[in-house]
């Protein structure tokens, strides 16, 4: 589907704007 670190970084990316967007606390998880 893609290389890992192309993919780590998307999930990465997308935990970020979650909380960004107050859908996640900060300290819902490591990332």
């Amino acid at each position: 589907i893609g290389n890992p670190t192309k993919t780590s970084a998307s999930i990465g990316t997308l935990c970020a704007d979650a909380r960004m967007y107050g859908v996640l606390p900060w300290n819902a998880f490591p990332g």
